[in-house]
């Protein structure tokens, strides 16, 4: 499972850097680093949400102690 994740984490770069490349062209690198934050910080709200909505969807990390269950702070 972890060669898969290694491939394609590693196979992926050049794509978004090709991406993040051509977009720094039209409108600056200072808008594209904004621009990938507000990505990445989106795609963790939606993920969060989603993972709220769905206990079921979630519930083998929060039975492995990865997301807490009473809301609070992992020690």
């Amino acid at each position: 499972m972890m060669s898969y994740y290694t491939m394609f984490f590693i196979g992926s770069l050049p794509i978004g850097h090709l991406a993040a490349g051509a977009l720094a062209e039209r409108i600056g690198r200072p808008l594209t680093f904004l621009a990938g934050g507000i990505a990445c910080a989106l795609a963790g709200t939606l993920s969060r949400w989603g993972c709220r909505r769905s206990a079921s969807t979630c519930g083998h990390l929060r039975r492995a102690g990865i997301i807490p269950s009473t809301g609070e702070p992992p020690e």
